[in-house]
């Protein structure tokens, strides 16, 4: 790209590159989005998520790099990866992989401390140690011609060098250049004896002696090294004061004494320092004063000439701006580049962006305005720490604490409802769901005094999905129907980016489940489809996974369609895999647990939802994980391992006990009675299925209480009261009347013929509220 280039004509080089390569054009909106070139007709962007940019933009990369390398062999050099960025380290994973079959050579160096999982029959590990007397004389050779320098001077320069390369480079380089040896054709000969303190001790003293004998160049290496590790020439010229001519050739002689490797001629030219301990040493030369003053230059540079940098990296300025001095400008910066990092889901970067804009935010003065730049700041860290650590981590109850305190203390009620948010959903997901009502109804309150109607919209999700758990059915129906009905897709879907989730999509899955409970199998199925629909015409990661698994593998286990489970766990755990979604991957490992359990593989499936269940314990996450204690409960009753079971159910019902997601009480006592009555404990049996029932019937959930009155009318079958068990499961079993073949509906209809009585449904039965199923 030249500079002044319109979008469109840069546009047309890319393709232009594509087709040189050989690469489908098809990637060019991708790349477009990579280097942030607005405006032009051709190629819009994509419209993805931001997840779903990186991950899309990750692979069309390797798809560069593979396809360079059908036309000709490919070297891909990555140095100094201990200092990588995530994104950066994201690629070369995926390029390890893809590397295996294609003529190309992936070299990578860093130093000892950087971990790496890179494992494979095509990946070679070389360490390189400090070289050994005989190799360093070897290179020392090669740095002199092969001519023979005196013993002293060898010896001192192998003893101060100790083996490091690049310091036996530049060592022997300072002392040819200081004039201590003279060139006599053949060898090099001493012009005097040398005292020990004439050839420097330490790298960097070797460096600056070499850049203090290029004085006239010097202060050109020390605009680039203020610049970076790598500098153009055309910023540098826009800096230095000196004549073209005299830049030139400055450049020059630092390319010469192999102080800088030059790319290109100018005025397209780039340069890199050989090293990073290059580039500090001529940076460590300037004097503070003179630091700032180029960082300001260089800032103002990117500014006005190079404003295509200056919005594609954010956090480059906001170097520059903090090293110079300029807090405010730098905290904008480190703002405006920590938002960008979330927004192309780099997490890791934008929390790094983020703590250094709190850094510098300390450096100024405390006014109520700081406190506001801070605030700004604390919201936008929640959404990252979402995103890293999980609703239910310390890390993000940390974050959103601290945001909701600068909050109340600048007294600004707008800003506060992503960190309102953020706490709820923190008690929500560990399962403090007393707690988390509060703070839900507290929200929806004050969203209801603003204009905006995003919060309001939100809060009747929140609050919905609350009194869901707190087994509040008919409550939470209604604040989930009021979320659905007032959800407008162009005000409310970009809201998934700072909330999270959808919360359409998110309403639309809990109703789904109270449909389920409330005895409504077939509209409950076809609700959590419609979740999984909106979801995916959304492509927000997150989202996607709370419909696959709540809305869809959640639903189909529960009624038992195996088929179904099978179809949403596996979609979810290829895209939480995929997306690096945490709490999904593990949700959906515990349904396909399940389906092994199904199949008779209780060896397998209980160690493995174990584990998951585990992991969800450990992540803070307690969502769900009563009704997942009931299903490794009746894994191990299935495998004859009763006691484990009641264990596993006890737990379940402790934590029901404390959290207060009572939704799950019923059928984990219903769950209990059954162990209990493997176990021939017929009493305890029976109390564990009567208070199923009364809770059941108490929340209006006539699915469990289905369930509770079947395991209990058996049971009364077993001891002859016929007629008992015929008043209890009579008028259930005639007020469901779904045609789908559910298997907890089959079999009390079966039960009830046993009995000798009729199970069609009757005039004047409940039957489904269909409102939601006529809304668009």
């Amino acid at each position: 790209f030249s500079q002044g280039d319109s979008p469109e004509t840069k546009l047309g080089k890319l393709e232009i590159l594509m087709d040189r390569i050989g690469t489908s054009r098809e990637i060019v909106p991708l790349l477009r989005y990579l280097l942030s070139i607005s405006g032009g007709e051709r190629h819009p962007q994509h419209d993805l998520s931001p997840q779903q940019q990186m991950q899309a933009t990750l692979k069309a990369l390797t798809d560069l790099f593979a396809d360079l390398a059908r036309a000709r062999p490919v070297l891909i050099v990555a140095e100094d990866l201990h200092w990588v960025d995530p994104t950066s380290l994201a690629l070369l994973d995926m390029l390890t992989k893809r590397v295996r079959t294609l003529p190309v050579l992936l070299m990578m160096t860093f130093r000892p401390d950087f971990s790496h999982n890179w494992s494979g029959d095509h990946i070679s590990t070389l360490t390189l140690n400090r070289l050994s007397r005989r190799q360093s004389l070897d290179l020392l050779a090669r740095l002199t011609g092969e001519k023979p320098v005196p013993d002293e001077v060898l010896d001192q320069i192998v003893a101060k060098t100790d083996g490091i390369p690049l310091f036996i480079e530049e060592l022997t380089k300072a002392v040819l250049e200081s004039g201590v040896l003279r060139d006599a054709g053949d060898r090099y000969e001493l012009m005097h004896p040398v005292p020990s303190m004439a050839i420097p001790a330490t790298l960097r003293d070797s460096l600056m002696a070499r850049l203090d004998r290029l004085a006239p160049v010097k202060e050109v290496a020390q605009i680039g090294a203020a610049i970076g590790r790598r500098f153009s020439y055309e910023l540098l010229a826009a800096i230095s004061l000196l004549p073209e001519d005299a830049l030139r050739e400055a450049l020059h002689q630092l390319a010469e004494a192999g102080l800088i490797f030059a790319s290109g001629s100018p005025p397209r030219a780039d340069y890199t320092f050989k090293h990073a301990l290059v580039q500090d040493t001529a940076y460590d030369s300037l004097l503070r004063v003179r630091r700032r003053v180029l960082h300001s230059q260089i800032a103002t540079a990117l500014t006005e000439q190079f404003p295509e940098i200056a919005t594609a990296q954010p956090e480059l300025l906001a170097h520059h701006y903090t090293m110079a001095g300029d807090c405010e400008r730098a905290v904008e910066h480190w703002l405006k580049a920590g938002r960008r990092a979330t927004e192309r889901s780099t997490g890791r970067e934008a929390i790094s962006h983020l703590e250094k804009a709190l850094e510098v935010l300390q450096m100024l003065p405390d006014t109520p305005e700081r406190n506001k730049r801070e605030l700004g700041i604390r919201i936008a860290l929640v959404t990252p720490t979402i995103a890293l650590k999980g609703y239910g981590s310390l890390e993000t109850e940390q974050a959103a604490a601290k945001a909701r305190e600068i909050a109340e203390k600048v007294g600004d009620s707008t800003q506060i409802f992503p960190v309102r948010y953020a706490e709820w959903a923190v008690n929500a997901v560990r399962g403090n769901t007393i707690s988390a009502r509060d703070l839900a109804e507290r929200y929806l309150a004050e969203a209801n005094r603003q204009s905006d109607t995003v919060p309001v919209v939100v809060g009747h999700r929140m609050l919905g999905t609350t009194l869901v758990n707190l087994g509040e059915l008919t409550s939470a129906r209604e604040q989930l129907e009021t979320c659905v009905s007032l959800y407008d897709p162009k005000l409310h879907g970009s809201a998934a980016f700072v909330y999270g989730h959808d919360s359409r999509v998110s309403a639309l899955t809990y109703l789904a489940l109270i449909l389920l409970v409330q005895g409504y199998p077939g509209e409950a199925l076809a609700m959590g489809r419609r979740a999984v629909a909106y979801a995916d015409e959304m492509g927000h990661a997150n989202t996607q996974g709370v419909a696959l698994c709540l809305g869809g593998t959640l639903i189909s286990e529960i009624i038992g369609d195996r088929a179904g489970t099978q179809d949403y766990a596996s979609k979810a755990i290829a895209l939480a895999e995929e997306r690096g979604l945490g709490l999904w991957l593990a949700t959906g490992r515990i349904f396909e647990a399940w389906l092994m359990a199904q199949e008779g593989r209780h060896g397998e499936a209980i160690p493995r939802i174990t584990k998951a269940v585990e992991g969800l314990k450990a992540l803070g996450v307690n969502m769900c994980r009563p009704h997942f204690l009931g299903m490794l409960a009746q894994m191990h009753g299935d495998a004859g391992q009763v006691e484990a079971g009641l264990a596993a159910v006890d737990e379940g019902l402790v934590l029901v006990r404390d959290s207060g997601d009572r939704v799950w009480q019923a059928d984990l006592l219903r769950i209990k009675g059954e162990l209990l009555a493997r176990e021939g404990a017929d009493g305890a049996a029976a109390a564990a299925f009567e208070q199923a029932v009364e809770i059941a019937r108490s929340q209006g959930a006539r699915f469990w209480e289905l369930r509770a009155a079947t395991s209990l009318g058996s049971l009364w079958l077993k001891q002859g009261k016929r007629s008992d068990a015929d008043n209890l499961l009579a008028p259930l079993c005639r007020s469901f009347d779904d045609e789908r073949e559910i298997p907890d509906i089959v079999v009390s209809k079966a039960l009830l013929g046993k009995l000798g009585r009729p199970s069609t449904a009757e005039p004047g039965l409940p039957t489904i509220d269909r409102r939601l199923s006529s809304q668009p």
